[in-house]
């Protein structure tokens, strides 16, 4: 019996060993449960963040994308994107985001549409960052009107070539034809086209490219009119950088028309600081002013980027700027006039008028004077109010030009170009008008998608 008592007390506690053990293995086993789902619910949490923020980056540069192809079919390929979505810094705002566009433009072949490259990159509001990128064929819906667009009647004299893509001389008007003249694409006039005698090719008025030339010229009279727009310079104040105001005007314009006038030639940022006055003796940036001339910068000095406007005033550039790899980005605004003369500038316009960028708008005559105004790949629009002259050596000009032919009225300095005595527009020498689709912005087109990737690292 005693024997019996024993065997049971030593099992108890063996039994008691046991289940300690299993207490303890079982406490290690749920902690070490526990700990995994606690892992594995934060690397749920750290990847389903990581996708959130990814998905949001992706759908910001796809926004991007959206804008740019907008501004695609508004403007055409052509367009400078940048004017619109900022391509330094943080780009665009958008939501806790932004993005950024850059846009690579390729020309079409004869025949072949334009190619645009839009690569957009959306940064979310946590820093993640995503690239989408679409290639687009860009063909043009509105036909361009024309390299050289006169309201009025054009003899069309001297050498001048007017080559390019929209090669065109177009009058509202009648078109005399006389010396050796090229109108790449055709010449033609909503009343009669008077064509010169016949004359071996290539000389007398042509049509074709340089330096061959078609059979039979391509002359179109009785053609449809084509718009020339009612713009003034001071349309376009609110977009302007600095003001050049001569001595006691009768009115200051809008951005600042609550400055007094000033007692002598003064030339104001937007604000209406003044940054230089007296500029009769000269003045900032080389500016200097007189009663004939308006405000006049020669050779030698510096002129910021931006839109310069000549409040009842003209503007004479006597001095060249910009170069071949990087022009300038001016556009000059005035009152009076605005004439170039002598060397080669290059330049890409500062002012944007519905898509397109404008080099010169001027309420009077523009003259350029055997200076060269280059934007290689881009158009300029040189548009005259009055009068245009393209007067003696053998001018560049990148861009179209436009002739409002109003009459003569105020025009704030002297007249060099009388209505009548030239005609509307007219050249000397040996000019060549560069245009390869438009004023900048090209118009309007259809684009069409034909590849697209998001870009990963």
């Amino acid at each position: 019996m005693r024997r019996t008592r024993q065997l049971i007390k030593s099992y108890s506690g063996s039994e008691r060993g046991a289940a300690l053990f299993t207490a303890v293995f079982s406490v290690l086993l749920l902690t070490v449960l526990g700990i995994s789902l606690m892992l594995i619910s934060e690397s749920s949490r750290s990847v389903s963040r990581n996708n959130i923020e990814a998905a949001e980056a992706y759908y910001i540069a796809e926004a991007g994308l959206a804008h740019a192809v907008g501004l695609l079919k508004e403007n055409g390929a052509s367009f400078d994107f940048s004017t619109a979505i900022p391509t330094s810094g943080t780009g665009l705002a958008f939501g806790s985001g932004n993005y950024v566009v850059q846009t690579v433009f390729t020309a079409g072949t004869a025949g072949a549409p334009d190619e645009i490259r839009i690569t957009s990159t959306g940064t979310g509001s946590n820093g993640a960052a995503a690239t989408v990128e679409a290639v687009y064929t860009s063909t043009p819906t509105v036909a361009q009107p024309g390299a050289i667009v006169v309201n009025g009647d054009v003899s069309v004299s001297a050498n001048i070539q007017v080559t390019g893509t929209n090669g065109i001389i177009h009058s509202n008007g009648t078109m005399v034809l006389n010396g050796n003249n090229r109108a790449e694409l055709h010449f033609s006039a909503t009343g009669n086209i008077v064509p010169p005698a016949p004359q071996p090719c290539p000389n007398g008025s042509v049509t074709g490219p340089a330096p061959t030339c078609d059979a039979v010229a391509d002359l179109r009279p009785m053609a449809a009119a084509v718009a020339v727009p009612a713009l003034r310079a001071g349309d376009f104040a609110a977009q302007a950088d600095y003001f050049l105001v001569p001595p006691a005007p009768s009115s200051m314009p809008g951005p600042i028309s609550a400055v007094a006038p000033p007692v002598t030639a003064t030339v104001y940022d937007s604000s209406g600081t003044i940054i230089a006055d007296n500029c009769e003796a000269g003045c900032w940036g080389g500016w200097t002013y007189n009663s004939v001339q308006g405000f006049v910068i020669n050779g030698g000095s510096t002129l910021p980027d931006g839109v310069y406007l000549a409040h009842q005033a003209s503007i004479q550039v006597n001095t060249t700027f910009g170069s071949l790899g990087t022009p300038q980005r001016i556009s000059f605004l005035a009152d009076g006039h605005v004439s170039f003369t002598g060397g080669t500038s290059y330049f890409d316009a500062a002012l944007n008028v519905s898509g397109e960028k404008y080099a010169v708008i001027a309420n009077g005559d523009v003259v350029v004077g055997g200076a060269s105004l280059e934007n290689t790949g881009k158009d300029n629009v040189y548009y005259a109010r009055h009068q245009f002259a393209l007067q003696g050596g053998s001018p560049v000009l990148d861009g179209r030009i436009l002739v409002y032919n109003e009459a003569d009225g105020i025009v704030f300095s002297a007249n060099p170009v009388v209505l009548g005595a030239g005609g509307a527009f007219y050249a000397t020498g040996d000019p060549t008008v560069r245009n390869d689709g438009g004023g900048g912005g090209g118009g309007t087109s259809a684009p069409t998608l034909i590849r697209w990737r998001e870009v990963r690292n």
